[in-house]
């Protein structure tokens, strides 16, 4: 972070710019993720979008996705920080940088559809539900149509958007129940990852409490718990292991 610092300083080339822009990004992405250290955070993915300006590369396909991945690691942390106006203006430019480079660069669009989630679950805390549902449904459909559909990564990020979604029908005003379940299940059937699977137990057994199915929402506690104990050991402290 220190040497990032100084590349303003100095006149490099351009390439030289870009890693640099790249490492002040992954520190500011370490910063927040990490140590929840979010003011540093802010000011590391500052510095990147202030070397990316320096670099003056213009519409160069690189330097904008780079753009765009700063844009959407700031939205997050302002979203961390409650500041959600500026989390949405960061979020919604980077969404629009990133469909501008998928039309040439169909990979990109992995990030199209992160930034939709992130649009998303950004909606459900301002309590927009409406919004964050489509949000989230477009990312849904984006993931679902990259061509690495079996991998390991889209799956597990096609299962956090349906848990989102299913908590976007948990709280609507009627709650629609069984349609939260259904995604949670389809959730869980494509998540490996043992937090994610225990995190989705855990919603499966308070809409299954919510439905009055009680025996079933002992079950999924069972079995979140079990994931629980795996992840974090005999942990009695852990607040998702504590009684």
């Amino acid at each position: 972070k220190c040497v990032v610092a100084h590349a303003l300083e100095f006149e490099l080339d351009a390439i030289y710019i870009l890693k640099a822009a790249q490492l002040s990004m992954e520190a500011g992405v370490f910063s927040a993720m990490a140590l929840n250290a979010f003011v540093e955070a802010q000011y590391s993915l500052h510095l990147a979008l202030s070397l990316l300006e320096k670099a003056k590369l213009g519409r160069n396909s690189s330097s904008q996705r780079l753009k765009a991945e700063v844009l959407h690691e700031l939205g997050r942390v302002y979203r961390y920080q409650g500041s959600y106006n500026e989390s949405e203006r960061s979020l919604l430019e980077s969404l629009e940088i990133s469909q501008q480079v998928s039309r040439k660069d169909l990979a990109v669009r992995k990030y199209v559809a992160d930034t939709l989630h992130e649009l998303g679950v950004l909606e459900v805390k301002k309590h927009n539900l409406d919004s964050a549902a489509q949000f989230l449904q477009r990312s849904l459909e984006l993931r679902q149509s990259l061509t690495d559909t079996e991998s390991d990564s889209v799956n597990a990020s096609c299962a956090a958007t349906l848990h989102q979604l299913a908590a976007v029908y948990v709280a609507r005003k009627p709650p629609s129940l069984e349609k939260a379940k259904a995604l949670l299940q389809d959730a869980l059937k494509m998540c490996r990852q043992i937090g994610q699977r225990a995190a989705t137990l855990k919603q499966l057994a308070r809409v299954t409490i919510r439905q009055g199915y009680l025996e079933k929402a002992e079950i999924y506690l069972e079995q979140a718990l079990e994931l629980y104990l795996e992840l974090y050991g005999d942990n009695k402290l852990h607040i998702n292991i504590a009684p």
